[in-house]
């Protein structure tokens, strides 16, 4: 964690949510913080204790792990807390680690001086499983979400582009 805060400001769910607009826009507050940690991720990427990465901001925590499991294809198993903890888009990473070093990097997250919280963990059925205040949420396969993201990043490209480059492509 970058910051400990979970600011809802300028959000895509403040947006879709029609949520108050003066609530405040997440920001790195301390800029010390984020070269401690993007120093020592490095240096754990060194001892090959990371197996993957992915930074937390637009669209939130959910949409970073989503992004991971989409693009890996590994299945996820994530509790959720609520949708400030899941949706707010204050910066932060994401790091995946073997189930046998994670005492090791809990340990050496502590002694660097960083915050984390544990997400989830891979599973091998190669679905995204979101559980929400112990509830399962959503199970779905990676290869249906893959489309859905497809879909809609299309769409997306589509207003921001120009078309004749995006059927193209």
């Amino acid at each position: 964690k970058i910051n400990d805060k979970q600011r809802m400001g300028g959000s895509i769910y403040q947006d879709i949510f029609n949520l108050d607009t003066k609530n405040k826009c997440p920001r790195i507050d301390d800029m010390a913080k984020l070269k401690n940690i993007f120093d020592k991720v490095q240096r754990l990427i060194s001892y090959n204790l990371i197996l993957s990465g992915h930074d937390r901001s637009d669209g939130g925590l959910l949409t970073t792990l989503f992004e991971m499991s989409i693009s890996s294809g590994i299945g996820i198993d994530v509790e959720g807390r609520n949708n400030d903890y899941l949706f707010n888009e204050e910066m932060g990473l994401v790091i995946e680690i073997e189930n046998s070093d994670v005492s090791g990097v809990i340990e050496r997250l502590y002694s660097y001086n960083i915050k984390y919280d544990i997400l989830g963990h891979t599973n091998r059925s190669r679905h995204i499983i979101i559980n929400y205040n112990n509830e399962l949420f959503l199970k779905e396969r990676i290869n249906s979400m893959r489309l859905l993201w497809s879909e809609r990043s299309l769409e997306m490209e589509k207003e921001q582009t120009n078309l004749d480059c995006v059927e193209q492509e």
